[in-house]
């Protein structure tokens, strides 16, 4: 399955920067991301790993697909204002940059009760792009 997830990068471009968030709110922020705008490329990327994890059996993901890095996992408390002043301000200093990718990487994510953590169980380098 890696191997069909590399070959669907090969055609790929920079991704457009369009800020920065908290998820899944400010107020109950779970992750600190950078939002890439959804190029029509990688959208098609998505919906092609989407249909082999499901052919390969895995669940397939329920949430809309929104390109993005993540910076941090966080513990749960509430963000002050101070923090999202500053996330926004961080947010409209990158708008506009680019980021470009080299590997593509397969996680396994696990739920425990003591909070999710992600295990990388392959990385393939990429050509091209």
């Amino acid at each position: 399955m890696l191997e069909s997830l590399a070959g669907l990068a090969a055609e790929r471009g920079p991704l457009g920067i369009i800020g920065a968030a908290l998820w899944p709110s400010p107020a109950r922020p779970r992750v600190l991301v950078v939002t890439a705008k959804p190029e029509d490329w990688a959208q098609a990327m998505a919906s092609r790993a989407e249909a082999l994890a499901r052919d390969a059996g895995y669940r397939p993901e329920t949430r809309p697909f929104q390109p993005h890095i993540t910076l941090a996992r966080l513990g749960g408390a509430s963000a002050s204002p101070a923090c999202v002043a500053a996330l926004e301000t961080a947010a409209h200093a990158l708008h506009g940059a680019a980021m470009r990718f080299d590997s593509l990487s397969l996680f396994a994510s696990r739920t425990p009760p003591d909070g999710p953590w992600f295990e990388r169980l392959a990385t393939v380098r990429l050509s091209g792009g």
